[in-house]
């Protein structure tokens, strides 16, 4: 995903009745998940070790 895009679609996500589960690795990749608890990751290639 574009990094310029990805913050934005956590919060939409989040928004539309997602949950951020992680955002330890930020702006590598954030987990979310659904209301029914299945996962999902938002990735870019900033900050990756």
């Amino acid at each position: 995903m574009p990094h310029d895009v990805a913050e934005d679609r956590v919060r939409q996500a989040v928004d539309a009745g997602g949950r951020l589960v992680s955002d330890a690795r930020a702006k590598a990749f954030w987990v979310l998940a659904d209301p029914e608890g299945n996962e999902a990751c938002i990735c870019t290639w900033q900050d990756r070790e």
